[in-house]
């Protein structure tokens, strides 16, 4: 299910018109993205741009690759051959296209039952930048994940926002929290 929705996600905005001849269908969850993807960078030239050890692409070095970067990174995402460590850049890269499809995306990858806990920390950590304020509601729940890593990782993305609602939702966590370096994270976010 999940991944229908990702495949829709992707197939909407690769799909999406750059002309009036390109506005004549609806897209459809199981097109062939290929077509749509002709401008876009290849996953070669995407995936170096992502595997720098000491810096990743920067804003303007993603956006400057073409007009499909987007469509891209989440395929690059999705790709069962792609180093691990380049999935979480590609989840990191969405945080600089704050377009619906990666809101989307995000949020789904967030839903994946039994996600892996560091691409749930990408994920809400790209939320708030690409979002601010109005992906308060999608962070807010992942303060009470299970595991550690999404619930600090909750608590960055929260502080990050930085409005007085996510301020009371991560001292609210603080007093609840029983893992000490969760706790001395939100506090010290909270100190900022």
């Amino acid at each position: 299910m999940r991944f229908v929705i990702l495949l829709f996600c992707l197939g909407f905005t690769a799909a999406a018109p750059s002309s009036a001849s390109a506005q004549t269908a609806e897209p459809r969850p199981d097109t062939d993205l290929t077509p749509a993807l002709t401008n876009a960078p290849t996953a070669d030239q995407l995936t170096h741009a992502l595997s720098h050890f000491e810096r990743t692409a920067t804003a303007e070095e993603l956006r400057s690759l073409g007009p499909n970067t987007l469509q891209r990174l989440m395929q690059l995402y999705q790709a069962t051959n792609s180093p691990g460590y380049v999935k979480l850049r590609a989840l990191g890269a969405l945080r600089h296209f704050p377009a619906p499809a990666t809101r989307s995306f995000l949020v789904a990858v967030l839903e994946v039952p039994g996600q892996v806990d560091l691409h749930k920390r990408h994920a809400l950590l790209s939320l708030a930048h690409a979002f601010g304020a109005t992906a308060r509601d999608e962070i807010r729940p992942y303060l009470n994940d299970p595991e550690p890593v999404v619930r600090e990782a909750a608590g960055r993305a929260l502080a990050h926002l930085g409005d007085t609602l996510s301020l009371r939702d991560i001292a609210q966590r603080v007093s609840q929290e029983n893992n000490r370096y969760v706790r001395e994270t939100l506090e010290s976010l909270l100190n900022r």
